[in-house]
């Protein structure tokens, strides 16, 4: 989880993030909440070792419905 900064705008939020995120080799979604000045990004791993050195918690998706 991180914080935002609050400000007026969150035209450079995506910037300002990508910036602070780990560098993993996977793809992620940031969830932010503009209430509570709040994210929290979610990593999709197919190899825990890219992430041995990372803090966090690790949840595995079982099934996925279309």
């Amino acid at each position: 989880m991180g914080e935002i900064e609050p400000k007026e705008s969150l035209n450079n939020f995506k910037k300002s993030i990508k910036d602070a995120i780990p560098k993993i080799d996977a793809e992620y979604i940031i969830i932010y909440n503009p209430d509570k000045w709040k994210y929290h990004v979610f990593y999709f791993i197919d190899d825990l070792e890219k992430v041995k050195t990372e803090k966090g918690v690790i949840y595995t998706i079982l099934h996925i419905s279309q």
